[in-house]
């Protein structure tokens, strides 16, 4: 079950890169229209995989220390400010993911108020964790306020 878990993860940050990288190309698009640039596009870059932790079993607490690489796809794309659909798709992925409290003790609802998201995601994640409004982040600060 664990490995399942991970696999999902590892899915979920999967499509968190591929929605960066397209955004990165939308943003180079649209400067293209604006300045008209010949040049053709550089192909992304593709990150090598993650090497599995030796003589650990892949549990939460291994993929949430302090380490940006280990950050939980749900919170990394909230943390960067992605967009609602990659947000929606990271959810339904592993809905689970809406109460996973990262290495900060943080839940996904506290990292998109710290980064102040937009409605429609904060919505999305209640939606999935509605016991988060209740949850007061690690310096106090409590979600309706």
């Amino acid at each position: 079950a664990e490995l399942a878990k991970a696999a999902e993860l590892a899915k979920a940050a999967e499509l968190a890169k591929a929605a960066e990288e397209e955004a990165a190309r939308e943003a180079a698009n649209a400067e293209a229209e604006v300045e008209v640039d010949e040049t053709p596009p550089t192909p992304p870059q593709e990150s090598p995989p993650p090497s599995p932790a030796q003589n650990k079993d892949a549990s939460e607490e291994d993929l949430s220390d302090d380490d940006d690489d280990d950050e939980l796809p749900l919170h990394a794309a909230l943390e960067h400010g992605a967009r609602y659909e990659l947000i929606v798709r990271i959810l339904q992925a592993d809905p689970e993911g809406a109460s996973i409290f990262d290495a900060r003790g943080e839940l996904p609802l506290h990292v998109a108020l710290r980064r102040n998201a937009p409605a429609e995601v904060i919505e999305s994640l209640l939606d999935f964790n509605p016991a988060a409004i209740t949850t007061n982040a690690p310096d106090g600060r409590d979600p309706t306020r």
